[in-house]
């Protein structure tokens, strides 16, 4: 008799226990020290369907080993057992296709992206002949290029532990998707103006698609910090200058491309709770020998991780909710969604509030000049 696949496999295992023992089953799974780390959010107060589904979506990741060490510990070998006869060939079958999976977080389900065009095409809508998407081709993904600016450690102000999960989470997000990750840790203000300025310069930017610019820090109302800013002598980069550093006059080879800006800071002083820490201080190609007119400051979208006047949340140990709640999203719907759709299911996270529950945050979509809508891995993609 043939091995079943691992969707009936788990049914059935999970199908079987009792009550009591799946609860604990779930319980076990969700602490953090196991791994791969599975979210609580996942499987607490979950039916039998829907953890399931994490553990068929993780297969490839160890989940599937996780679950019958966690069946085993509760005494439940004879389901541990049936796991262990489990098919796992068709968790792998899909990396034949190029595809690029996250390792285990310790925040959140893996990231699985196939970047095979067929297999891709398939799964899109059919773009309509007069659509408004931004049509791309293969070089302008393999062109694609990012920058990601992390400061934990500053000389006067509070360190921001979690940070680095932030640049690890978002780096891996970025590579993902196609990007070339030009990364900075630890700037003063001048310092993150001279990072923008060589990025404004990158030789890919031509053929680039669209650029991630992404930036986590300390922050202040109009302003992020740099990592020397003491209340007598601010170490500041407004974020403007973000926005002037790769407009049309400053960067013309990012004329007529999205431009998408994440800014996980705080704007404002509140305090914060016993559960996290706040951030809480406060033209394609321009002919040369033609001369028009266009749009300053236009395709820019900019996703910043509170609303004006207010803090910024982040875990100690797991990073910013900005970040954890943006690779979320784009996990599960960068194949169907365009960039604005992206942000929105951000901000709905935010307004759910299940992850926060002691305190409130709301990121805000800023500065929006698209006048198409992006998808990063879009229908009309040529062979």
């Amino acid at each position: 008799m043939p091995p079943k696949n691992p969707r009936v496999t788990i049914r059935d295992a999970l199908k079987n226990l009792e009550e009591s023992n799946f609860r604990d089953f779930c319980d076990e799974l969700a602490k953090p020290e196991g791994k791969p780390r599975i979210w609580p959010s996942d499987v607490e107060k979950k039916s039998r369907t829907e953890v399931m589904k994490v553990l068929v979506s993780r297969c490839s990741s160890g989940a599937v080993d996780r679950a019958i060490t966690t069946l085993r510990d509760i005494g439940c070998n004879d389901e541990a057992d049936e796991l262990g006869e489990m098919d796992l060939h068709s968790c792998h079958s899909s990396q034949r296709c190029a595809t690029r999976i996250f390792p285990a977080q310790t925040w959140a389900r893996p990231l699985i992206t196939t970047l095979c065009m067929d297999k891709l095409k398939h799964r899109l809508l059919p773009v309509a002949p007069n659509s408004k998407r931004t049509k791309l081709k293969h070089k302008s993904i393999k062109n694609r290029v990012a920058l990601l600016i992390t400061n934990n450690t500053f000389t006067e102000l509070k360190n921001r532990p979690g940070a680095e999960k932030d640049e690890e989470n978002m780096k891996e997000l970025l590579s993902t998707l196609g990007y070339e990750v030009v990364k900075h840790t630890n700037l003063t203000a001048k310092k993150m103006e001279n990072a923008l300025d060589d990025f404004s310069k990158h030789p890919k930017l031509k053929e680039t698609d669209s650029v991630f610019v992404v930036i986590s820090s300390h922050g202040k109302l109009g302003a992020v910090l740099g990592v020397n800013h003491k209340p007598d002598e601010p170490d500041e980069l407004k974020v403007d200058d973000i926005h002037d550093k790769l407009n049309v006059k400053s960067c013309p080879a990012l004329v007529n491309k999205p431009k998408i800006i994440i800014i996980q800071a705080c704007r404002g002083k509140e305090t914060g709770s016993a559960l996290v820490e706040a951030d809480d201080v406060a033209v394609r190609e321009i002919d040369e020998d033609v001369l028009r007119y266009t749009h300053k400051e236009k395709d820019f979208i900019a996703l910043l991780s509170s609303t004006p006047h207010t803090v910024s949340y982040r875990h100690s140990l797991r990073g910013s909710f900005l970040i954890r709640f943006t690779v979320d999203v784009f996990e599960a719907n960068l194949l169907k969604d365009h960039i604005e759709d992206l942000f929105r299911k951000v901000m709905k996270r935010f307004e759910e509030g299940k992850e926060l529950p002691d305190c409130r945050q709301m990121a805000t979509k800023d500065r929006c000049t698209l006048t198409h809508h992006f998808f990063l891995f879009p229908g009309d993609l040529k062979q």
